[in-house]
């Protein structure tokens, strides 16, 4: 009633229903009412120019809402904050409006990836063990689940070019109930753990300034988009300073389809006509560098990127200027929030040796075996190679490795990101798994397709195997935004170890091998498909 009153232009009516909610909302103590009266009020209170009485209401419908998620089982967040994103942009205008851009950064922050900062932040146990007798009975049936569900999908992958028969129908529908069933018991498992409610609903929102943690040669570049305008703020150890950029978020996505378009079309390309693709394909690059990097100015030579929403499908060290791409000028690193550098740097890792492993996916890749001898050979570690990649040898090398390189076959799930997953000789290393595991590695590669793609969940909460390897404890990860060419991935990555092993920082080693893959005159590798998909999340620096 108070929105239509505003819609209808009866401000004073509004803030009085507004302030009647919000008298009783308080005396029953009721977030749910009182986040969207205060919000209204501070909308009000805006329009009338009262940016002081904006920010107290606004703040206080922040406050109610992020108690709100306090009491909500950490997967279950990114949904209820879905359409409630805008209350934030409100608060980051409203700052930048009165010339505080480190307030209106900290609110930014507040809306980014907040179960996971909570999982690192808290060491949040998500695994499938029993912590009483009583939960046995239900890891039993969550594991027979599990079994059931893979036993399935192998029967699916062996119909493998048959089309949309009725028995591979079938058989869909009945995955997508296994899965469906396995999630459910994962959070009735959660829901059972003392640790991890008590963990959940003690913990506070929690914004850890980035600036100690950069390097005088370094900036954090952290994207937001407030009240339908796209901002970039600049963070440096000394400056905090922001650039909105004249642009559309939709007009961003539209762009990023036909760069999608462009690299889904170099696979089928002819080598002969992959000049006019690199040409094309620039030309889509140079219209994003326009938008979203170009006004930021001189920048230096270490970049941060903080994507947000749509951003986080573009591969930033592509970006054109019309002579060079961004990373022949920057060396690049991401997070997904500038809250998460404290943690990503603090991680206490302590893992030993390497785990290397290479799978062919039924020899569908057969450059993974090669990649995975050549670096195992680097690393001096005998590779798991195909039917000794079991999904248990893995996680049993993964608790330990201080290293982890897994080349094989990667299937991203937007429908299901919980089980995005690598292909292993007996099955799927999946999201779930990887919850169920702790890691001690400096460096996690993920040399397989799409490893990297996230579904972007309200709160810009990233759902995939991203996610769960950061929360499971890796310093860095190396994964991919797209399905990825086996060929030029061995040589990428036989460069990055190489310059690894010389003692090149994470971020630029893969910024060597990339270098190395758009110089190389004879493969034609020239072309971003190529060289582009893989970027490095986390601590960018020294192996530990």
């Amino acid at each position: 009633a108070g929105q239509a009153s505003v819609q209808l232009g009866q401000l004073a009516a509004a803030a009085a229903m507004a302030g009647e909610v919000l008298d009783l909302a308080e005396s029953k103590d009721i977030p749910q009412l009182i986040y969207p009266a205060q919000e209204l009020l501070g909308q009000l209170a805006q329009q009338q120019g009262d940016a002081a009485a904006a920010e107290r209401h606004l703040a206080a419908a922040i406050a109610a809402l992020e108690r709100i998620q306090g009491r909500l089982m950490v997967e279950y967040r990114a949904d209820y904050i879905a359409d409630k994103d805008a209350l934030y942009g409100q608060m980051v205008s409203l700052q930048l409006g009165l010339d505080r851009p480190d307030i209106a950064l900290e609110y930014a922050e507040r809306a980014k990836s907040r179960a996971l900062l909570l999982m690192l932040s808290q060491r949040l146990d998500l695994s499938l063990s029993p912590r009483r007798p009583e939960d046995e009975g239900l890891v039993c049936q969550l594991n027979e689940a599990r079994s059931a569900r893979d036993n399935a999908y192998f029967q699916l992958e062996s119909m493998y070019g048959q089309g949309s028969t009725p028995e591979r129908l079938a058989l869909q529908a009945e995955l997508t109930g296994q899965e469906r069933q396995i999630t459910d018991l994962w959070h009735q498992l959660l829901r059972r753990h003392a640790s991890y409610g008590r963990d959940a609903a003690l913990w506070q929102v929690q914004v850890e300034p980035a600036q100690p943690y950069l390097a005088e040669d370094s900036a954090l570049v952290e994207y937001f988009v407030a009240d339908g305008t796209l901002l970039a703020f600049i963070v440096t150890r000394e400056t905090i300073r922001v650039e909105p950029l004249a642009v559309a978020v939709a007009e961003i996505q539209s762009w990023l389809q036909r760069l999608q378009l462009n690299l889904r079309s170099v696979p089928r390309t002819r080598p002969e006509r992959r000049e006019l693709a690199v040409r094309n394909v620039q030309g889509i690059l140079a219209r994003l560098h326009e938008l979203v990097m170009a006004p930021l100015g001189m920048l230096p030579a270490r970049l941060m990127i903080v994507p947000h929403g749509p951003l986080h499908y573009l591969p930033f060290a592509a970006l054109f200027d019309g002579a060079h791409y961004l990373i022949e000028q920057h060396t690049l690193s991401y997070l997904p929030g500038a809250s998460f550098l404290k943690y990503c740097l603090e991680q206490s890792n302590g893992g030993t040796g390497a785990l290397v492993v290479g799978h062919s996916y039924s020899e569908r890749l057969p450059f993974t075996l090669a990649e995975a001898t050549r670096i195992g050979d680097l690393v001096a570690t005998a590779p798991l190679l195909e039917e000794a990649a079991t999904v248990g040898a893995v996680q049993a090398g993964m608790a330990e490795a201080r290293l982890i390189h897994l080349a094989t076959h990667g299937e991203f799930r937007a429908d299901s990101p919980l089980f995005s997953g690598l292909a292993l000789a007996d099955g799927w290393l999946n999201t779930l798994d990887v919850f169920n595991t702790r890691l001690r590695a400096s460096l996690v590669t993920l040399s397989a397709c799409q490893t990297g793609r996230n579904v972007v969940a309200g709160g810009d909460e990233l759902l995939g195997l991203m996610r769960a390897f950061l929360s499971a404890g890796a310093a860095s990860l190396i994964s991919s935004h797209w399905a990825v060419d086996d060929r030029s991935t061995a040589a990428l990555m036989a460069t990055l170890y190489r310059q690894l092993f010389a003692g090149a920082a994470k971020a630029d080693a893969l910024r060597q091998a990339q270098l190395e893959l758009i110089r190389e005159p004879v493969e034609g590798y020239q072309h971003p498909y190529f060289w582009a998909p893989f970027y490095l999340v986390g601590d960018p620096g020294q192996l530990d």
